[in-house]
């Protein structure tokens, strides 16, 4: 559930679990990032119009028993796009949405 400036409420999905949120501006698209089931780095682009649900893309899930919470944003590796921090990792961005994100453990490699 999220709220418009004019303070009136809307569903931009149902289902979802989630453990953090964080406002993002991705690839030029403004929305949020969600941690759902803390399993799971979702994007949610604002919608356009009044009702309805938001776009979602998946950005990255973790493929191992996980527990991830904790949802930020940083520029890691130098490379000029943010970088989504998430728990114990943290998930370089691609030039596009549409390259897959690469999910790193610990710290950003040494230049």
């Amino acid at each position: 559930m999220a709220r418009s400036p004019g303070g009136t409420r809307h569903v931009i999905d149902t289902g979802v679990d989630r453990a953090d949120v964080h406002a993002a501006r991705r690839f030029g698209c403004r929305g949020i990032l969600v941690v759902h089931r803390r399993a799971q780095i979702r994007f949610y682009e604002i919608a356009h119009h009044a009702a309805g649900r938001w776009p979602k893309r998946k950005i990255y899930s973790f493929h191992t028993p996980s527990d991830q919470d904790g949802l930020g944003l940083a520029h890691v590796d130098e490379d000029g796009r943010p970088d989504i921090l998430c728990g114990n990792y943290w998930v370089r961005s691609p030039e596009t949405f549409d390259l897959p994100w690469r999910l790193f453990a610990g710290p950003a490699p040494a230049n």
